[in-house]
């Protein structure tokens, strides 16, 4: 039975350093393939002119403030025991718990495996425990605070006539800086505030405030 108990052991241990492995391995390819570009430009650069402007003040108001729905309540919900890693952290803490009884104290197997459930239930618990927390701390990305047609900027770096400035702007909770110009190629001054109508290749095309609002048709009432 010590043989059993080891095996148990020695097949845990060896099936948690593979998937520790394999898991940067994928880590690493991950981040090689999707260098090179920011996935939130990336997906604006293929999806400018796909959406009308949506007027939003990313970071900004009671929406920003307010947990998404897959992050409300991860903390209270079930420990995570039913998945491969808490049933591999059992058969490893099982067998070795086992073999070492069975191997340095003489006690026989029922006293051996008295001991052992114990000690696999504790390491499925402790697994299950830091998944919890793990799976607690996820954010679940919401496209639309990422979408920068409709966000209110700033021109930080004056946007000459026919050429490109600077606008800052918030973001997801943080402040970002685009290359810009005008829709119509004019000229914007310094701290005009200004409407980012789409963006493409690394640059935003920007329309003043004053200039979005007059252009812009009131909403049709909705028939009710």
């Amino acid at each position: 039975m010590e043989t059993v108990f080891l095996g148990l052991f020695l097949f845990g241990t060896l099936f948690t350093v593979v998937s520790v492995v394999l898991g940067f391995a994928g880590l690493e390819l991950g981040h090689s393939q999707g260098g090179g570009a920011h996935g939130a430009d990336a997906i604006h650069a293929g999806t400018a002119h796909q959406h009308p402007p949506v007027m939003h003040h990313p970071g900004h108001g009671a929406d920003a403030a307010q947990p998404s729905a897959h992050q409300a309540g991860d903390h209270g919900g079930p420990l995570p025991l039913l998945n491969g890693s808490t049933l591999l952290a059992f058969v490893t803490w099982f067998g070795a718990a086992g073999f070492v009884v069975l191997r340095f104290t003489g006690l026989p197997l029922l006293a051996a495996l008295a001991i052992a459930l114990p000690a696999g239930l504790a390491g499925a618990l402790l697994i299950a425990r830091f998944l919890k927390l793990v799976l607690a701390g996820e954010k679940v990305m919401n496209p639309a605070e990422y979408q920068l047609e409709g966000t209110i900027a700033r021109v930080s770096s004056g946007i000459p006539a026919g050429g490109a400035g600077e606008i800052v702007f918030s973001m997801g909770g943080r402040r970002r800086s685009e290359a810009a110009r005008t829709v119509n190629g004019a000229p914007a001054p310094r701290n005009t505030e200004v409407v980012i109508i789409e963006y493409q290749h690394g640059t935003a095309t920007v329309q003043p405030w004053s200039e979005f609002v007059r252009r812009t048709p009131p909403a049709a009432p909705s028939a009710e």
